[in-house]
């Protein structure tokens, strides 16, 4: 009886620990992915992000890099998120070497040196938005004494497009998502949690916002505002493919209260890690307690 008690409550230490591991860690990126009704949809969400603050420039684009291709040593003017969509980018930051691969995600900070490129065999490509404080340069090249040369292959836009907030939130996640459009399919209507910059790549869609439809050919953007109600669909007879940044405050990003109110996710945070913090206080005694009474 005493050792299947003290097998139980350290199954409960476990898991306490593996939630408040999870309520520490929960700023790092989430990515999922998702197909259904011929839309294939990848998302990132980088939260607790170091924004600077407004007048910045929002900086999107998605780019490959053929097998070869490299960008110099450079640093940036502002903070970059930036998921691999495809392949392997091999990424040098103050000199210490990190491969991300299909699925990663990764953020690039002003502070650091950086080069990096596509040493593998197949195509590499990444959706990339910086947020550059007004007047800053998105991309500076630096010396490097370890690359002197320039690279012979550059990566390539494959679309682009940028918008300047004069106002933002105080604190807000970046959220990335891609989504392929087969002829035909559409995505529900659903709501901007927070302003959405949505730049077609390839093929053509119709973008409505509030009822009022536009068409975007590839390289064309437009800036969803916040509350307001859009769906993206594909009339044409090709695939299309669409990339949008969202830029969302965290207050948007918990459950309304009973009484209808938000709370703050970084309150909601720190209660979370506060309360697993004393289970795990009280799993231990009770644990200790068990031992000295078996």
């Amino acid at each position: 009886m005493g050792n299947r008690r003290i097998h139980r409550l350290n199954r409960y230490w476990a898991v306490l620990s593996v939630l408040l591991a999870f309520a520490v860690l929960g700023g790092s990126a989430i990515a999922q992915e998702s197909t259904e009704n011929g839309i294939t949809e990848q998302q990132v969400i980088f939260g607790g992000s170091d924004a600077p603050d407004p007048p910045f420039d929002l900086h999107q684009s998605m780019l490959r890099f053929v097998p070869g291709a490299e960008a110099p040593p450079h640093v940036h003017g502002g903070p970059g998120y930036i998921n691999v969509l495809q392949g392997e980018l091999t990424l040098y930051e103050d000199g210490e070497q990190n491969v991300y691969h299909a699925g990663d995600s990764l953020v690039e900070t002003p502070d650091k040196h950086y080069r990096g490129g596509n040493y593998a065999d197949e195509d590499t490509i990444l959706m990339v938005t910086y947020l550059i404080p007004d007047g800053e340069d998105v991309t500076t090249v630096v010396d490097d004494p370890e690359s002197p040369n320039p690279p012979e292959i550059d990566p390539e836009p494959l679309a682009e497009a940028i918008f300047g907030f004069a106002e933002a939130p105080d604190s807000f996640d970046v959220v990335h998502t891609v989504s392929t459009l087969q002829p035909g399919a559409g995505t529900e209507p659903k709501t901007a949690r927070g302003d959405t910059l949505i730049t077609t790549v390839s093929g053509s869609v119709d973008l409505d916002v509030n009822g009022d439809s536009s068409l975007l050919a590839a390289g064309e953007a437009m800036l969803v505002e916040r509350d307001r109600e859009f769906a993206i669909e594909n009339s044409s007879e090709s695939e299309a493919q669409v990339m949008s940044t969202e830029l969302v405050p965290d207050v948007h990003s918990v459950l309304p209260t009973t009484g209808g109110a938000t709370v703050d996710r970084t309150m909601a945070m720190w209660l979370l890690v506060m309360t697993g913090a004393a289970l795990l206080v009280v799993g231990g005694v009770l644990r200790l307690t068990s031992v000295r009474f078996r």
